[in-house]
């Protein structure tokens, strides 16, 4: 998607990327969900809150929001628009491939080109 914009400037002048969580956490060495653990979600929930009130107090645009994954990140945001996750489409849904790319093109034209661009 970053490439898309032929170079980094032009898009991250366009578009603030965030994570819910920008902790990362792992188990037995593999990616961990926060939210895969009542106990880890329910110790890191202030951090989380308190962490997206601090980003709403940068100079960025707050009219629109994409959130990349409409699951449980989600809960934490409203008016936002939930996309399916392409990483959850390529790894999950790959069968259904091209119905998301559709749903994409559809609904959002702006933003189709990361997924055509995808290796699938």
């Amino acid at each position: 998607m970053i490439n898309a914009y032929d170079e980094p400037d032009k898009f991250y002048n366009k578009y603030f990327i965030y994570a819910v969580c920008p902790l990362g956490f792992t188990k037995d060495d593999i990616n961990y969900n926060y939210y895969d653990d009542k106990t880890l979600e329910k110790s890191v929930t202030t951090f989380i809150i308190d962490s997206l009130k601090k980003i709403l107090t940068f100079n960025v645009n707050k009219e629109f929001c994409y959130c990349l994954g409409n699951g449980k990140n989600y809960k934490f945001l409203n008016k936002i628009v939930p996309l399916p996750h392409p990483r959850w489409i390529v790894q999950y849904r790959r069968k259904r491939y091209q119905e998301f790319i559709m749903f994409y093109e559809t609904n959002y034209p702006g933003i189709n080109v990361y997924l055509n661009n995808m290796n699938h």
